[in-house]
């Protein structure tokens, strides 16, 4: 306990923290400065934690991510930054003749930003709660017919 806290001050913060749904380790990690590090930092991390495979389909998708947010840091984006990078994304898709309005390449770029997001939290660069993509639905579900 600190220096003039007394029991009292405690289970006051323990109760405050319960009814607010904060664990003890968030309430530290706040106190500690973060160094959380920009798309551009970090995009190189993701590339080599992908397998070949995953590399290969989402290399654009973490390059317009890179280009379109380059200098933010992972805890920067709201779920709004994220509908629009979707906007953005449906916009630059290349037309086929079985093109449906972008939304593979929306679907795609949910994915690739899961990606980025699901690292930084195994890694302890962000916590789940500031895991952008727990907040952010999958678009393209509803906008190529899949429901749960």
């Amino acid at each position: 306990m600190a220096v003039g806290s007394t029991q009292a001050d405690v289970q006051v913060l323990v109760q405050m923290m319960q009814h607010l749904n904060v664990e003890p380790e968030e309430l530290l990690a706040a106190a500690r400065p973060q160094n959380v590090p920009t798309f551009e930092q970090f995009m190189p991390l993701v590339r080599d934690a992908a397998p070949p495979a995953s590399r290969l389909v989402y290399r654009a998708y973490w390059n317009t991510i890179v280009a379109c947010w380059s200098t933010r840091r992972l805890h920067e984006p709201t779920p709004r930054d994220v509908d629009e990078l979707y906007e953005h994304v449906r916009a630059i898709a290349q037309r086929r003749r079985n093109h449906a309005d972008g939304a593979s390449a929306v679907h795609h770029m949910y994915y690739a930003l899961q990606r980025v997001y699901r690292l930084a939290v195994d890694q302890g660069i962000l916590s789940s709660r500031q895991d952008l993509m727990a907040k952010c639905p999958n678009p393209a579900k509803s906008s190529l017919g899949v429901t749960h």
